[in-house]
């Protein structure tokens, strides 16, 4: 076989190679020095070694002062090479044609260029004609690294500031506009707080969170491990949320819209928290238990009727006169209703609801006793839960 085809076969390897090694080596781009945005030694010779996995040549990659950080030959790590000195003076590509003492031996240099700067030298020992292709596909590769390093960094310092605003903007349930910083930042970000929005709280596993696709409209900060909040003014997101939150068997609560976004935040979470309390799927958005709400912060609760409650708790039978409360409110009093919902007798619910009256010393056939059995019911579960 003659030179010309060995070296095209090789050059052929060689490109393909370093297809790999550019996706190899992506793992490593937090080995980036975030300031000057130069090899590390690690991510060096993590370059040299796969590249010489595929080529009969050895490879050295230089710094920016012209030391060898990485190399096919350990013992030449941290020596100078002055093909590299010399590379990096005139900023272009000089190839050694003769050996040079133990510190340069024939083969091509090629510095590194990032940002205008040159930041290392690529080196490949051997005949400058035959090794010159293959340096020059090394150097793009790192170069190429160099490039995609950079372009990470800025995605989590972008992400980094982006969390940090929607954590204090999550924060705000006044006038936006009182707030100067958070206005200059959201321009700075290129968010229109102007428009109202509906935050969506969702509690989904860990996983799930990372993967969780969202419109590029949209905005979403994760609170907890697995708790995310999604700030929206797509009727669209809503409507793709509260489906996959059905379809998963996640819980979900929605926020009010508003240009308040903390109002909308509290809102989403405490229909995230009320709906895990009451055991009611239904409770979605935050006006499905605005009511209950409302009732919880009056305090306006009976210290007699919940300790008759936790009493009931207490047995079987009073667990079922609680349930019994619970399905007779919930289909308004109607006792075929809630006889077949309980799946007993319509003789033996208006037993029961006998026993309630004695209990509570309330009727639960009249309106008025009826509601303070409920508001009683919702206290009791409410700190049941709490406890």
């Amino acid at each position: 076989m003659c030179t010309c085809t060995i070296n095209k076969f090789i050059f052929c390897a060689f490109y393909l190679s370093m297809l790999f090694v550019i996706i190899y080596t992506n793992t490593f781009a937090k080995e980036m020095d975030a300031v000057t945005m130069k090899l590390s030694s690690r991510l060096a010779q993590s370059i040299v070694d796969n590249t010489m996995k595929q080529i009969p040549y050895n490879v050295n990659i230089m710094d920016e002062n012209g030391y060898i950080i990485a190399s096919g030959d350990k013992n030449r790590i941290n020596t100078l090479h002055v093909g590299a000195v010399e590379a990096i003076k005139r900023r272009k590509t000089l190839p050694m044609t003769d050996e040079v003492g133990s510190y340069g031996q024939p083969g091509i240099n090629m510095p590194l260029i990032f940002d205008g700067k040159v930041v290392g030298v690529i080196g490949i020992t051997g005949k400058p004609q035959t090794v010159t292709p293959l340096a020059s596909l090394l150097k793009m590769t790192a170069e190429l690294l160099l490039e995609q390093a950079e372009q990470n960094k800025n995605e989590v310092k972008y992400e980094n500031s982006l969390n940090s605003f929607l954590y204090q903007w999550s924060q705000v349930t006044d006038d936006i506009n009182k707030n100067t910083g958070l206005l200059l930042e959201a321009d700075n970000l290129k968010i229109d707080i102007s428009k109202p929005r509906n935050v969506i709280a969702i509690q989904c596993p860990p996983e799930v969170i990372k993967q969780f696709r969202i419109d590029s409209a949209d905005l979403s900060l994760p609170i907890t491990a697995n708790t995310v909040l999604i700030f929206t003014y797509l009727p669209s997101t809503i409507a793709r949320c509260i489906e996959l939150c059905k379809k998963k068997e996640f819980n979900i609560g929605i926020g009010d819209s508003t240009t308040s976004i903390g109002i909308s935040v509290n809102q989403a979470l405490r229909t995230l928290e009320l709906s895990k309390i009451f055991i009611n799927e239904n409770y979605i958005y935050y006006k499905d238990i605005k009511f209950i709400d409302s009732i919880l912060n009056s305090n306006i609760y009976s210290d007699k009727i919940i300790s008759n409650f936790r009493q009931l708790e207490d047995s079987d039978t009073g667990k079922e006169l609680i349930e019994t409360i619970y399905q007779y409110i919930k289909n308004d009093g109607n006792v075929v209703k809630t006889s077949n919902v309980l799946h007993i007798h319509r003789n033996s619910l208006n037993h029961r609801l006998l026993r309630i009256h004695e209990i509570f010393n309330l009727d639960p056939r009249k309106t008025v006793d009826l509601f303070k059995l409920y508001l009683g019911y919702i206290y009791f579960t409410y700190y049941s839960y709490k406890s």
